[in-house]
């Protein structure tokens, strides 16, 4: 008499596949990790690399790198705060009777001026298309929420998925300013004073200083320094000119289109308003180059990145490295100078053409 036959995996046998299957995606799941991980990096350096090439290109064609910050004697470009209060002085269009549209240098972030060195041109040139104020910041509306992907390292999920919660996409390569921030009491208002620092002159994106206000009438920076590549002494491969830091904790710096703190810090980073006290109401350490955390609010002031040890570097002349945070500060405190002179802490000496 035949056996009848069995068309179907005992209970006992689909458990042990299943166990099989389990460990094998076990074994393999680190190994795809790991892959991605190293593909994530390769691709942040290369962004690194293009964002090096464009301002070479930038710098040919227009003889100098571009500003950190709007070449006006005025306020920043749009933001929160500045367009709800002082609307009348941003983006420098008030310096006598306004030009239309706007230069390119008048609005926005240094990254948003090497467009078309990074064959974004048609966004850029939606400022071609502003008659008046009202249209300015309409433009900017809409150019605040388009991707620019080479300014985003993908190892950083948040910045990946973007926008932020105020509808501006993700930047995570910041010029740096300088080493010589200082801290200064700065007139806000009558009789008022406030402290900051965003005032680095010794970087390849020099900031300068705060405008004052005496409680009638604002008192303005001079238009922004202009640097040439002829006038970095310590030579273009001795001097960093772009670090990463992924956006602030609570996702409102980090934004492509803005300047101080989304696109410009200084190295090390001494505005004492930025990041004053972490989640747990401590005093942030010193704002030096180290590891940060998404959910930081200290790491929003300095140089940090999501790879494991350190992060990438685009250097004056083009190459990308990676530093660890083993890093001595000093060594990058002196990178972070044009000057050659190797003083550090606010004392390195200003090197900028003429506006």
């Amino acid at each position: 008499m035949k056996s009848a036959t069995r068309l179907a995996f005992t209970l006992v046998e689909l458990l042990v596949v299943m166990a099989i299957i389990a460990i094998l995606i076990g074994m393999l799941l680190p190994a795809v990790q790991k892959v991605r991980a190293a593909a994530a990096r390769t691709q942040c350096q290369n962004n690194l690399k293009q964002i090096g090439v464009a301002l070479h290109n930038y710098h040919d064609s227009k003889g100098a790198l571009p500003t950190s910050r709007p070449a006006t004697e005025h306020y920043l470009a749009p933001n929160l705060y500045h367009e709800a209060i002082f609307p009348q002085l941003l983006v420098g269009v008030t310096e006598g009777p306004p030009v239309w549209p706007p230069d390119y240098d008048q609005v926005g972030s240094w990254p948003m001026r090497l467009l078309p060195y990074l064959e974004q041109d048609p966004v850029i040139r939606m400022w071609d298309r502003v008659t008046d104020l009202p249209g300015l910041y309409a433009i900017h509306d809409q150019m605040k929420i388009i991707k620019i992907k080479a300014f985003v390292c993908p190892s950083d999920a948040i910045a990946t998925r973007g926008p932020n919660p105020y509808r501006y996409e993700y930047n995570t390569y910041l010029g740096v300013s300088g080493s010589d921030e200082k801290v200064i009491d700065v007139q806000v208002g009558a009789g008022v004073t406030a402290q900051h620092a965003s005032n680095a002159t010794n970087g390849l994106f020099p900031t300068l200083h705060w405008a004052e206000h005496d409680g009638t009438n604002w008192t303005f920076w001079p238009q922004r320094p202009k640097v040439r590549f002829s006038t970095v002494s310590s030579g273009l491969s001795n001097v960093v000119a772009v670090g990463e830091r992924p956006p602030s904790a609570d996702r409102y710096f980090g934004r492509w289109l803005m300047t101080d703190f989304d696109t410009v810090l200084g190295n090390p980073n001494r505005e004492p308003g930025l990041a004053p006290v972490d989640a747990f109401g401590n005093p942030c350490p010193s704002a030096s180059y180290r590891e940060g955390h998404v959910d930081d609010p200290c790491a929003v002031s300095h140089f940090w990145s999501h790879h494991s040890g350190g992060a990438y570097w685009l250097f004056g002349d083009g190459s990308v490295r990676f530093l660890p945070y083993s890093i001595d500060p000093l060594v990058l405190e002196t990178l972070s100078n044009i000057t050659g002179t190797g003083n550090v802490g606010g004392t390195g000496g200003t090197v900028y053409s003429s506006p």
